[in-house]
């Protein structure tokens, strides 16, 4: 064995610069394999970051919201107004025999000790909806969440966004502090984090759905939304059947949508893996690209040796020995060039990453994968050397030397 990876050695110190071309030729199509899946996992990750970032993405719930009719032109009548939320709920649990919490928005000013803030968005909620401000606004971070408990009593308490308990009441605990929403009192009991809703939107609380209905009659600012759960094996048949059944039973009131977030993952969720293997076809093609100008020096470099093997097959060296070699220096090439590609794609990769909001990461998997890529590409394209390296005649070889 030691006599064998001797001799693979001298063959390539021997012609240092041929295999020098075909490391560097198999290393660039490593490093825009390794370029590649650091750009795609930036761009997918980022994509993916934000659609799991939603609570309703890990729950297969149902959301229904009722609109208003739109008049097609200034002389068509003025559409009904909308059916009251109790209405919309009892149509929907009559239809789909489940719970459903329902959800109304509000603009109302609001004042907080002495400072009066503008458009405050103000969501009503009841069922699922009120006691999971996560779907809605985001996590609790102090105090609690509201419950059944608060909406049966029409109880005036609110849970706020972190923005505006910071505007109100600055580093200080906003929990039990009064904030008058459209001139009602209501106490604050809980503190949420509503993230990207509040940094590129108002500033937000959640209200009890029936106190809202008592202090805000006729202030509503948006449609109603109903929310139920579902099975996750039957999301897309539940979605169909609960929009048929609340058009219908509002038909000619208003204007019903169906909607899905945890659905539409699901979609994305395939998209994505589909995405993926196009991404990895593509590298994989740039990889076969610098995988031919490696093949074309080893055949290069064998056509240069064939009276040397000639006269080793003369003097008792198998043909399985001399296939062995060849194949041998293809993988040796293989390692040295996915270890190359592998530390030019982390240069580029670290030059460029900047340029990105997210940065660009080469992760454990995608060095692995061109590691064993560039090494099992490599020694099946030896193949085709050690097949040429079999065939040689020694005799063949001897007469032309």
């Amino acid at each position: 064995m030691g006599d064998f990876m001797a001799e693979v050695g001298l063959a390539i110190a021997r012609r240092p610069l041929t295999y020098l071309l075909a490391i560097l030729s198999l290393g660039t199509g490593a490093a825009a394999f390794i370029c590649v899946g650091a750009l795609s996992e930036a761009i997918i990750g980022s994509i993916w970051g934000r659609l799991l970032s939603e609570p309703r993405a890990h729950r297969p719930l149902l959301d229904l919201e009722v609109r208003e009719l739109h008049r097609t032109s200034p002389d068509d009548p003025l559409p009904p107004p909308l059916p009251e939320p109790d209405e919309i709920e009892r149509e929907v649990e009559r239809a789909m025999d489940r719970e459903a919490g329902i959800s109304s928005s509000y603009q109302l000013d609001t004042k907080i000790g002495r400072r009066a803030i503008l458009g405050v968005s103000v969501e009503a909620a009841s069922g699922v909806w009120l006691e999971n401000p996560a779907l809605s606004l985001g996590s609790v971070i102090r105090g609690r969440a509201l419950g059944a408990a608060d909406d049966e009593k029409g109880a005036a308490v609110c849970v706020v966004g972190r923005r505006l308990a910071e505007a109100g009441f600055g580093p200080g605990d906003a929990v039990g502090q009064t904030i008058r929403l459209g001139g009602h009192r209501f106490q604050i009991v809980g503190v949420v984090d509503a993230g990207r809703r509040e940094r590129y939107g108002p500033l937000t609380a959640l209200v009890p759905l029936s106190a809202a209905e008592e202090r805000f009659r006729g202030q509503r600012a948006g449609g109603i939304r109903a929310v139920l759960a579902s099975d996750d094996t039957q999301v897309a048949s539940d979605l169909a059947r609960a929009q048929s059944a609340l058009g219908q039973a509002l038909a000619n009131r208003a204007e019903v949508h169906a909607y899905s977030y945890w659905l539409e993952v699901a979609k994305m969720r395939r998209m994505m893996a589909a995405s993926r293997m196009r991404i990895s076809l593509l590298a994989s093609t740039l990889l076969v690209v610098g995988l031919l100008g490696m093949v074309s020096m080893l055949l290069a470099n064998l056509s240069s040796r064939i009276h040397e093997i000639g006269l080793r097959r003369a003097l008792g060296a198998t043909r399985l020995r001399q296939a062995g070699e060849v194949l041998c220096e293809a993988v040796v090439t293989g390692v040295l060039g996915g270890c190359v590609g592998i530390a030019f794609g982390l240069l580029i990769v670290t030059l460029v990453s900047g340029l990105f909001e997210s940065g660009l990461r080469v992760t454990p998997w995608w060095m692995a994968a061109t590691l064993f890529a560039s090494t099992g590409a490599a020694l099946l394209a030896g193949l085709i050397p050690a097949r040429a390296a079999m065939k040689v005649s020694p005799a063949e070889s001897l007469r032309t030397v």
